[in-house]
Formats: C-alpha cells, sequence, structure tokens
C-alpha cells in the first residue's frame, strides 16, 4: 500500500484516463452517425440530422454510464484490496505473537506473569510493573526512566512482594544492582542499560497490559501538555490591542440644572437608612468567604467553578488621550512587566509615566526586589508547611491586585517633546478597534 498522496495520484491518472476513454467513443459514435447519413435506412429514405443527433447522444450517454460504472468498480475493488491487505496483516502479527508466546525462550516470562496473575492484588501490581516497563519503552532517551528505586514503598510491594514481579523486570531488560548512597533505605535498585533490545520491554508489556488494561490505556493516550508557568509571559504573548473611546453620548454632554442634583427628603431618609444598615453589617465579625458570598452570591472561596489560574491576567491602561491599551500577563509576573509593556507601546517610550489601579500605584519590579521578597516568603511557607503563602507578594501582577483583569491609569509625570496628542505608536492604533 502506498502513501495517501501516492493513492490521490493514481486515483486522478485513473480518472484522466476513463474521461479520454470516454471522450474517444464519443467520438466513434458521433463519426458512425456522420458516415452513414449518406446510406438508405430500411424504407429507402436517409435518416434526418435531428435523428442522428438523438442516435449520437444515445451512445454518448451509454459510453459515459460505462465509464462511471467502471470507475465505481475500480474504487470498490481498491477498498476491498486495502481491506483484504489490512486483515492479512492483523493475522500475520497475531500468528507472530502467538509464536512468540510458545517460544521457548519467552517461558521465564510467561511464567513470573502467570504468577503475578495469580496474586491478591494482581491489577494493582500489574499496573505498577506496566507503568514501568511502559515508562522506559516509551522515553528511551530519559535516564530517569531506565533506573527504578526498590526503596519506594509502592515499587517494593509490585516487585519484591508480588510473586514474579522481580523476574517480569529482569525478563523485561532490567538488572539488580546495590547503590549504596550512605542512607537507611533499601540499597537495591533495578536498572536498564542504555544500549539494551526494546524487545523484551515490549513482550512484557503486551503481557502485563492484559492483566491492567486500565494502566495500558493511560499509558496509551496522549500526555497532557504541561501547565503554563504563571511566572513567565503567556505562551500566546502579550497580544497587544488598542481600542479608541466609545462616542459621548448626548445625554453625557448635557448641561443640567442645580435643581436636578436636589435629592427629594424620601432620597435622604432612603440613604441614612442604607447607610445605617451597612455601618450594622460592618460591625460584625465575619470571614472573607461570608462577605463574598452575601456580596456576590458565591458559594466557597470564589466564583462558581474558581478562578482558572492558567489563565493569563488581562491589563487595560488607559491613556490621557481616552485610548485603552490591553495586554495579557501571567498572573505571578513580576508587575514592572506591565510597565515595560506600556513604554514598549507608546509613541514616545523615552516619556515618564505613573501607573495606579484603584488610587494605588502599582509597584515596579525592575530590580527584582518584589520578586526576592516573593519567593523568600514561599520558601519560609514551605519550611512551615504552608500552601501558596506568598504567591501573591507585592510585586507580582497578583499581588498588584491586576488578576483576572483591571483597568489601570496611566499619568504623566514629564511634558510633552514635540505638541503630538497620540500617546500610542502608529502601528498599534492602525489596527486599533472602537471601545464597547
Amino acid at each position: 500500500m502506498g502513501t495517501k498522496a501516492e493513492d490521490e495520484e493514481k486515483k486522478k491518472a485513473r480518472i484522466a484516463a476513463l474521461e479520454a476513454e470516454a471522450a474517444r467513443r464519443r467520438a466513434q459514435a458521433g463519426g458512425g452517425a456522420s458516415g452513414g447519413g449518406g446510406a438508405p435506412s430500411r424504407g429507402g429514405l436517409a435518416p434526418s440530422g435531428g435523428a442522428a443527433a438523438a442516435a449520437a447522444a444515445r451512445l454518448a450517454a451509454g459510453a459515459g454510464g460505462s465509464s462511471a460504472d467502471d470507475m465505481r468498480r475500480q474504487i470498490l475493488a481498491e477498498r476491498e484490496r486495502r481491506r483484504a491487505a489490512m486483515l492479512k496483516e492483523k493475522e500475520e502479527r497475531e500468528r507472530a505473537l502467538a509464536a512468540e508466546d510458545e517460544d521457548p525462550a519467552m517461558a521465564p516470562l510467561n511464567d513470573a506473569v502467570a504468577r503475578v496473575a495469580a496474586h491478591a492484588d494482581a491489577e494493582a501490581s500489574a499496573g505498577l510493573l506496566l507503568r514501568i516497563v511502559g515508562n522506559a519503552l516509551n522515553n528511551p532517551g530519559e535516564p530517569k526512566y531506565r533506573k527504578v528505586r526498590l526503596a519506594n514503598p509502592k515499587i517494593a510491594a509490585a516487585v519484591l512482594d508480588t510473586d514474579g514481579g522481580l523476574v517480569v523486570l529482569e525478563c523485561a531488560g532490567f538488572r539488580l544492582v546495590f547503590e549504596d548512597d550512605g542512607g537507611e533505605g533499601d540499597p537495591r535498585v533495578m536498572v536498564l542499560d542504555d544500549a539494551s533490545d526494546p524487545a523484551p520491554l515490549s513482550a512484557a508489556f503486551r503481557r502485563l497490559a492484559r492483566l491492567a488494561p486500565a494502566a495500558a490505556a493511560r499509558l496509551a493516550a496522549p500526555a497532557p501538555p504541561p501547565p503554563p508557568d504563571p511566572a513567565k509571559p503567556p505562551a500566546a504573548g502579550r497580544r497587544a490591542r488598542a481600542f479608541t473611546p466609545a462616542e459621548v453620548c448626548a445625554a453625557a454632554v448635557t448641561d443640567l440644572g442645580d435643581e436636578y442634583f436636589q435629592r427629594t427628603p424620601e432620597e435622604i431618609q432612603a440613604e441614612v437608612a442604607r447607610k445605617r444598615a451597612q455601618r450594622e453589617r460592618d460591625s460584625v465579625l465575619t470571614t472573607q468567604a461570608w462577605k463574598d458570598k452575601n456580596r456576590f452570591g458565591w458559594e466557597g472561596d470564589g466564583p462558581p467553578g474558581g478562578f482558572d489560574a492558567g489563565k493569563p491576567a488581562v491589563v487595560r491602561v488607559r491613556m490621557p488621550d481616552g485610548v485603552v491599551l490591553q495586554g495579557d500577563f501571567g498572573r505571578r509576573e513580576p508587575a514592572g512587566a506591565v510597565r515595560e509593556f506600556v513604554a514598549s507601546a507608546l509613541r514616545e517610550p523615552h516619556r515618564t509615566f505613573s501607573l495606579t489601579f484603584l488610587g494605588k500605584p502599582v509597584t515596579e519590579d525592575d530590580e527584582g526586589g518584589a520578586a526576592a521578597k516573593a519567593a523568600a516568603e514561599r520558601e519560609q511557607a514551605k519550611r512551615l508547611g504552608g500552601k501558596g503563602a506568598g504567591y501573591a507578594a507585592a510585586g507580582t501582577v497578583e499581588g498588584a491586585g491586576l488578576f483576572p483583569s483591571a483597568l489601570v491609569t496611566l499619568k504623566w509625570t514629564d511634558a510633552n517633546t514635540d505638541g503630538g496628542k497620540a500617546t500610542l505608536a502608529a502601528a498599534l492604533m492602525e489596527s486599533a478597534e472602537p471601545l464597547e
């Protein structure tokens, strides 16, 4: 069987040949009809031009129909040929496996697998042995998968405590060595040499897969991609975008009289009652989870489903001219990355500015001080048994409150040099979108 491209080329060539054959038959049919026009018919009359044309059309239709039937038969024949080749290949593979099972050289492996199958917890032991063999088989260049320390309790239970477990690994190509590292653990280690033959690994894998089909299916499934590192920029980049300010509605610029802003006695009473109720609620000691539940309707420590920690933080920066700049950031990137991103997008990158979020300055991390502080807090939390402490320390995007999204305000701290009104670079403004 050829490749898919070769099969497509053969199919195109076969269709072209059939079309050429149909054209040849139509030409012959047309020539015969015109040549017989001068001969007398059965009634002594020559056929008219309309009758000759109809006869030629019938012959051409018949020739085209036979060509389509021929092509259909050839396609079906090709499918049957491929199906037969696949069945033959499967039968040959099964015969080879059956012959391998009957090979006297495989008797120790078959006996060891049979003893593992007779164990009380056969599926769990076979699953762990299968994972050891499968990792070594699927990752031939990884040294960590070619060494198995028997000091691990789970591995020791599957290899040493299970009858036949050690023999299965030895038949797969592993050998037992002693590595005394000065500790009190078991010095025995199963090692697979770099130049070992993968055939014994495959034979052991196939036999163990029959005992632990669920573990075999997990090993056959593609490995999930590694989670994104929140301390690094997103894999897709910053995805910088610019938004122009939306059109201001007429009501927003209408000059309203002083009477519009005067409140009625009912409105004043309602405001006083609202503030009194707010003071009573704030005077009660409650947890943050309880406050979030009553304020947002959240159940637990966050919104329904929780925040997706793998998603980047979407930060928008509002410029003095009303244009909004948007970029993506890892939630544990230094907050100085936001400043660097804004500076690279300005029309005048040399200008100085400040960034504020909810009235507070976004702390910079250009010299790494905040990042070092966050790392020290994480290490201290690990020593004390804490989980996640220090990850939102000052100096990170999350610590500045910019995760999962935020609107930051930019203010100039120097004067404009050329008098231009635009703040962002021309390349960004060319693809700017209206802000909705």
